[in-house]
């Protein structure tokens, strides 16, 4: 698992990622499908919002939801900054977790997200090798199919059959459950 620095620094350049995009939406983007069943990106980006203010705490910020995305993206990396060595509640799962395991799990998170957002906008997606490699390295862990995150109802659907000849983000993908060939209606 990536040390606490890395994984902060690895989890802005995440969110930085994830909120340019957001900030670049058209208005007739925000209704588009995403790969998450029945959600829109206007609902993925608020249920992004809603994630991180149950962990860091504060009330959604007044605007539309790139505005909000982004305050509460700055939230989070203030509230994670200088905690090396804390632990975290995480609402979802009923227990504390260390500021190094959130911080590594919610950056892999991020990058399926950005890709959920490329693919709704019929985008490719090519993050950095640094922390494309450090989300597959996260993924392995966190969806395990005898662990406690993948399943119905939790947090992450089993994982799709690997294909050959896949791009390192599309074998990413189909570790967290999508189809990399995913396109919108």
């Amino acid at each position: 698992m990536l040390d606490f620095d890395r994984a902060l620094r690895l989890d802005e350049t995440a969110l930085e990622l994830v909120s340019d995009a957001i900030g670049d939406l058209t208005p007739s983007a925000w209704s588009r499908p995403t790969p998450c069943d029945g959600w829109s990106v206007r609902d993925l980006v608020e249920h992004m919002t809603a994630e991180h203010l149950a962990i860091c705490g504060g009330t959604r910020p007044d605007g539309g939801p790139a505005s909000a995305f982004k305050v509460v993206a700055g939230r989070w990396l203030g509230y994670f900054a200088g905690r090396a060595t804390s632990t975290v509640f995480i609402p979802s799962l009923r227990s504390r977790q260390s500021t190094r395991t959130v911080l590594a799990v919610h950056l892999a998170d991020m990058v399926v997200h950005r890709w959920d957002l490329a693919a709704a906008l019929g985008q490719e997606l090519e993050p950095p090798d640094e922390l494309l490699q450090a989300a597959q390295a996260v993924a392995t862990f966190v969806t395990d199919p005898a662990g406690p995150l993948v399943g119905e109802d939790r947090a992450y659907r089993a994982a799709l059959p690997e294909v050959g000849g896949d791009r390192p983000i599309d074998a990413l993908i189909r570790r967290y459950g999508r189809d990399p060939r995913w396109r919108a209606p």
